[in-house]
């Protein structure tokens, strides 16, 4: 039951107070970022955020679906990203950049996760390529992601396509790809560990939080970043590439001080 009153004005009143929650609450509304940094875009990136924002969400019905929104805002990155390491770019436009490729990002990964079923080459190895890119254009210090980039950019279109030589060949060089990312975002995610985990642990002493929690903070950091999606990306082109190249599901890793040749029997 309502008492008679202008539910119109009242309504309105509860939109406001909404839309004053998620811009205290919810920093990754891509809608509240994209208005907050219009005087500092271009008229082109503009219409790339807002065709994003109004795609429905992160929601598919199908596979071409979800990947052509996951490319869709890889083209809005790319060109973010562009300007971000551009020389003459302001502290201020940086910071809006910022929260919108982070935005972005978040919106990245969870079309990933949610493509659990996608098996296809082709578009697996163009999500990998996006995802390193993004990352070459966030970390550009790191020259092994520039290296796996050249090599993907060169030859991850040709091998996911199985034109490389042969579909055996080309299934095997996509492989070698796939390891050498696979062992940088090890590294990466080591690296994480390494500057955050003591913080966190003497953090959360301080205020007696449960030690289990504690010890998966960082991977629940590592979590919310690309390199979850990337892992994920890597884990569904594994299977396929081993098929293709008559691979074993199995990999034997054995330390030895120097190299051994000869014939696994």
């Amino acid at each position: 039951y309502m008492v008679n009153t202008d539910r119109g004005r009242l309504i309105a009143d509860f939109e406001h107070y909404l839309g004053i929650l998620r811009s205290v609450h919810d920093a990754l509304d891509l809608q509240l970022a994209l208005d907050h940094a219009r005087s500092v875009l271009p008229g082109d990136l503009q219409g790339k955020l807002q065709g994003i924002c109004d795609m429905g969400g992160t929601g598919f019905a199908n596979m071409d679906e979800g990947h052509g929104k996951f490319m869709k805002i890889f083209d809005a990155r790319q060109h973010m990203l562009a300007m971000l390491n551009a020389r003459d770019i302001q502290p201020n436009v940086i910071k809006e950049l910022l929260i919108l490729d982070y935005s972005l990002e978040t919106q990245q990964s969870v079309l990933v996760q949610g493509m659990a079923s996608e098996n296809r080459l082709e578009q697996l190895c163009d999500q990998l390529k996006c995802l390193v890119t993004s990352l070459v254009g966030h970390i550009p210090t790191e020259d092994e992601l520039q290296a796996i980039l050249a090599d993907l950019n060169a030859l991850g279109s040709d091998c996911a396509k199985l034109r490389w030589n042969n579909a055996v060949e080309s299934a095997l060089l996509l492989k070698a790809m796939v390891d050498r990312t696979s062992r940088v975002v090890g590294e990466l995610s080591d690296k994480c560990q390494m500057l955050m985990g003591p913080k966190a642990a003497f953090l959360g002493q301080q205020i007696e939080a449960p030690k289990r929690n504690i010890d998966v903070f960082v991977d629940e950091v590592l979590r919310g970043t690309s390199l979850i999606a990337v892992s994920l990306v890597l884990q569904r082109m594994e299977p396929v590439l081993r098929g293709i190249a008559h691979l074993p599901p199995w990999q034997m890793i054995s330390p030895v001080d120097k190299p051994v040749q000869g014939e696994f029997r």
